[in-house]
């Protein structure tokens, strides 16, 4: 009973974890997220509902430990951008690198 109890507290607190994490992080990685705790939801309720057989325990670890290292990663930093030249020129005649064109 010990296991199954510390499973199931574990297993809310990380589904806790990345719902809160959800909020602090960009639309994409936010979905991401939320669609990992869906699916740890999902597996840890059918878990309950009946026993796992041969490797599928190893999978619901597995998601287990993606979810909770994905809820503890840092939150990506937003708005930094980088400019990146669609084409740049070899050096010239004289072996000069030449500038990239201006967009």
């Amino acid at each position: 009973l010990v296991p199954a109890i510390t499973t199931i507290i574990v297993a809310i607190a990380g589904v806790a974890l990345l719902s809160v994490s959800a909020t602090r992080v960009p639309e994409n990685e936010r979905r991401l997220r939320v669609g990992l705790a869906i699916a740890l939801f999902s597996v840890v309720l059918l878990g309950f509902s009946v026993a796992f057989f041969g490797g599928a325990i190893y999978w619901f670890y597995m998601l287990f430990a993606i979810a909770i290292s994905v809820a503890m990663a840092p939150a990506p930093t937003a708005g930094i951008r980088v400019r990146v030249p669609l084409m740049v020129r070899g050096p010239d005649i004289q072996g000069k690198p030449q500038p990239a064109p201006e967009n």
